[in-house]
């Protein structure tokens, strides 16, 4: 083929080899100099043409990655961000999660803005105003974490140290999980909302009603129960309701984002109660937050230099970060992230399960409205000798 052949083409854009570059530079030297040029690969000129096909490589390399940036599936980065752009979304940045404190201590006490709470593992979370404990000596305040992660959605009844101790409280902690810390959205999220939102565009479809929770910040799974007859459906819920399950993301967003869009009179379904006012009129939402089932692990493997078992634990939840709510656990997609470790040798064995005590080999079902999690304590690593 000739250089003509390579780059874009009606067929795409097609890469070359480089063994066919270099044999092409080979022949246009020999063809420009005489065909007696020695172009062999340990002559002068057959190592300039290995330097010049190599170059000449990293340029087709980089005109593919520019051709590629072009479309959703390819870009990456900055041009990603642009072509979100054309769909009205943004890269969700980093923020922190929130809690409600329940504080308990001396009555009239007041508990000053940015006071700062614990978990045992370190993570801060600061008050975001003013708040005096009432005469039953209880106090509830908004804390936001000090990092902007996810790993700060802390679980319940876990912000429990007051970092300056002081004789008027007497007990801190929060009755319900953190939520809404959020890392900066990785180049694979942020394309996977993307072909949402090229399903549907925010409204108060189903499909929009989906893109909307979807585009709400920490959000990372929604699914939806639509109960379009005028009787009971056998999941209990009403008739012509929507039940929303909804893993990630803070409340109340939640809530806003389907007032905002949701049809007026539509029903909705779920523990969770929300009263938003959308044009001045008080829409009550519902919806119920996705069941976390946490699975355990029993991996047998054999090492080699290099091995690391927290890397072990963290490709785990990784791949599991792979799934959407619903979705089966298929367990032999576990391997390929274990093999690309550095001292993983040889795994002879994976199994899960769903009780910590009943383990198989088998995939893992779970329900439209679960996600699976796991923790590092729920992973045993079995080196074989």
């Amino acid at each position: 083929m000739a250089l003509s052949d390579y780059g874009l083409t009606e067929n795409g854009f097609v890469l070359p080899e480089f063994d066919a570059l270099l044999a092409e530079i080979k022949a246009t030297v020999k063809n420009r100099m005489g065909s007696g040029t020695d172009v062999s690969d340990g002559s002068n000129m057959g190592k300039l043409a290995f330097v010049w096909a190599d170059q000449l490589l990293e340029i087709y390399e980089h005109m593919q990655d520019v051709h590629d940036s072009a479309f959703k599936p390819f870009a990456t980065g900055v041009s990603l961000d642009r072509l979100a752009s054309n769909d009205g979304i943004q890269r969700i940045l980093a923020q922190p999660a929130q809690a409600t404190l329940l504080i308990t201590g001396k009555p009239g006490y007041l508990v000053e803005e940015n006071s700062e709470f614990m978990t045992d593992n370190g993570d801060s979370f600061f008050t975001a105003e003013d708040v005096q404990i009432d005469q039953d000596g209880k106090a509830n305040v908004l804390a936001y974490s000090e990092d902007s992660a996810s790993y700060a959605n802390v679980d319940a009844n876990t912000i429990i140290n007051p970092a300056n101790p002081v004789d008027e409280i007497e007990e801190v902690t929060n009755p319900e999980p953190a939520a809404g810390g959020v890392d900066l959205e990785t180049d694979y999220d942020l394309r996977r909302r993307l072909l949402v939102v090229s399903d549907a565009s925010e409204g108060p479809t189903p499909s929009g009603l989906i893109t909307a929770i979807t585009n709400v910040p920490g959000v990372t799974g929604v699914t939806l129960q639509e109960n379009l007859e005028n009787v009971v459906d056998r999941y209990g819920n009403p008739p012509l309701s929507l039940h929303f399950f909804v893993s990630g993301g803070v409340p109340g967003d939640i809530a806003q984002a389907i007032a905002t869009n949701i049809a007026a009179g539509a029903i909705t379904v779920g523990d969770q109660e929300h009263h938003v006012i959308v044009d001045g009129n008080d829409v009550e939402v519902h919806f119920d937050t996705a069941q976390v089932v946490k699975l355990s692990f029993k991996i047998n493997l054999s090492q080699s230099e290099g091995y690391d078992e927290g890397a072990v634990n963290e490709a785990v939840s990784e791949f599991l970060d792979e799934f959407d709510m619903g979705q089966t656990i298929i367990l032999n997609k576990l391997y390929s992230y274990l093999y690309g470790l550095d001292g993983v040798a040889e795994i002879s064995n994976i199994q899960a399960s769903l009780d910590g005590t009943n383990f198989s080999t088998n995939n893992i079902s779970l329900e439209r409205y679960q996600t699976a999690a796991t923790t590092d304590d729920l992973i045993e690593v079995i080196v074989d000798e």
